[in-house]
């Protein structure tokens, strides 16, 4: 029988922004990595499982969602992973299996031909009703290069990582570290395709984070593939899959320590361990459902603070009241006599203050992104050359520009 590779992936916990201190909200456990494949008496023909062989082949993954401040999501729901260097030598390098397509903003994009929801939906997505669907078909995702830059390995072995969250304590403190540096930040919001609606610095918008993991059968399993825990969960409730105890404790690896909303869902906190400390085995509707585990957060705030960015600054405006019936006043505030050079010139009587308190023809609304599309338009236009063929060095009030703009 041919064997699978078996991927142990961790959950992220949500971190809590705190106004002083802003520290995160994360606890979990550490998971060792087994020297086992998972097969002998136990191991039966519906029985699927998750673990790594050693860590020489670790392999992670996360579902990666932006939503913003209104609770919509912002962009599209990807997947991202990194792996260790035998997984990358023997898996992946030459591999017709994993096909690459493109590199770029620190990211290699692959596909691969396995099992996978038709659709890449979020925790929050499968919690708002969405059903869970097979088969994608290729299954695309993203490898964090800069990740692995960043990553200990000796011996071709992985010992430690930003995204090699399984590998870290309980507070994941290299995993915050690398998703709350703005930098880091902007790369997953452009992959995402959501940078031009979110800003960085004001960090107006929660990243959502789902733990991927390949899972992997004992005996010709059908359904063998990539997925979110959440996406287990309901393979296992369906009754489509077995379970062992790894895959029954994958939620509690890294889960919310508190009751928390994420995009308009409250997640209740959910013990991870049992009494004695033990992790504790979750079933399938716990994977699925609207518990603590299973899912985490980086709020936009963690990112920027101390310094973000107020969202609605206050400008200082300097203005004065006019009065329409005699709007054209000096600087001491009373009426002047335009000079010829004004291009109100002898067309004073034109305003009339009544034509204001008439429904209008027509309106027009600039919203921000069309006024930024005029501002980049007005930048392409040389008004000192439009005057120039109209003006022919003439006085303003003769000028060919006021007769046929001007008023």
């Amino acid at each position: 029988m041919k064997k699978i590779l078996l991927i142990l992936l961790v959950l992220l916990i949500p971190f809590k922004i705190n106004a002083a201190t802003y520290d995160a909200d994360i606890s979990g456990i550490k998971v060792v990595p087994t020297s086992t494949s998972g097969s002998g008496k136990s191991c039966t023909a519906k029985n699927y499982y998750v673990g790594f062989y050693t860590q020489h082949y670790v392999p992670q993954g996360i579902r990666v969602t932006f939503y913003d401040n209104e609770n919509n999501q912002v962009g599209n729901t990807v997947d991202v992973w990194v792996w260790g260097p035998l997984f990358m030598n023997n898996y992946v390098a030459g591999s017709r299996v994993y096909k690459k397509i493109s590199q770029d903003n620190g990211f290699a994009y692959y596909s691969k031909e396995t099992n996978h929801s038709r659709y890449y939906y979020s925790r929050i997505d499968y919690s708002n009703g969405k059903k869970f669907e097979l088969n994608g078909g290729k299954y695309y995702f993203y490898y964090d290069q800069k990740a692995m830059e960043e990553s200990v390995i000796t011996s071709n072995v992985v010992k430690s990582g930003p995204l090699f969250y399984s590998l870290q304590g309980a507070d994941k403190p290299l995993l915050r570290k690398y998703l709350t540096d703005s930098k880091v930040m902007k790369r997953y919001m452009k992959i995402a395709k959501a940078e031009e609606l979110l800003d960085v610095e004001i960090g107006n918008y929660v990243m959502v984070i789902e733990p991927v993991v390949f899972i992997s059968s004992c005996v010709d399993g059908t359904y063998s593939g990539a997925y979110t825990s959440t996406e287990v969960g309901k393979l296992w409730s369906g009754k489509s899959i077995g379970i062992n105890n790894t895959l029954k404790t994958l939620p509690g690896w890294l889960a919310l320590s508190q009751t928390t909303t994420i995009a308009g869902v409250t997640y209740k906190k959910t013990d991870i361990t049992n009494k004695d400390g033990s992790p504790r085995l979750f079933n399938g509707n716990e994977f699925a459902g609207n518990t603590g585990v299973g899912i985490s957060v980086i709020y936009g705030t963690e990112v920027c603070e101390p310094n973000c960015k107020d969202p609605d600054p206050a400008y200082k405006i300097v203005y004065r009241t006019i009065d329409m019936a005699n709007p054209f006043l000096g600087l001491n505030g009373k009426k002047r006599t335009l000079s010829e050079s004004s291009n109100w010139y002898g067309k004073e009587s034109t305003i009339d203050a009544r034509i204001y308190k008439k429904k209008p023809i027509y309106t027009v609304t600039l919203k921000p992104s069309i006024i930024k599309k005029i501002r980049e338009d007005n930048k392409k236009v040389n008004y000192a050359k439009i005057l120039a063929s109209y003006s022919s060095g003439a006085k303003f009030k003769d000028s060919k520009f006021k007769k046929k703009f001007g008023l």
